[in-house]
């Protein structure tokens, strides 16, 4: 009998080690619009950009799908660096002497997350 609970105890560890639960994962779709700002014949940049990303957090899915959507619209250096971290941020263009006109950025956001 010992022999028998001490083979079941075995299996069961096994088991959990090999295949047991696994962490939920997360997965998360974001899409950023450039929202142009128009004066006259002027106006600034417009795009879209579309990401998505999977990861245990939702920081991680979160970072993933936004350096994807990021990538995805002509932005410098420095404004896609802040695209990617999350924050807002404003794009600028189609300027003409003392106009500056810059492009406000719409989000949209889903995460779902899997067990």
């Amino acid at each position: 009998m010992q022999r028998f609970a001490i083979s079941v105890l075995l299996a069961i560890g096994l088991s959990a080690c090999d295949g047991g639960p696994s962490s939920p994962s997360v997965s998360c779709e974001v899409t950023l619009t450039l929202v142009p700002s128009r004066f006259n014949n002027l106006s600034s940049p417009t795009g879209t950009g579309r990401g998505t990303g999977t990861g245990t957090t939702r920081d991680e899915a979160m970072q993933a799908a936004l350096a994807q959507a990021c990538g995805q619209l002509n932005l410098d250096s420095a404004t896609a660096a802040q695209c990617r971290s999350g924050a807002d941020f404003r794009v600028e263009g189609g300027s003409s002497g003392n106009i500056r006109l810059f492009s406000a950025v719409e989000r949209s956001v889903s995460c779902t997350t899997s067990s």
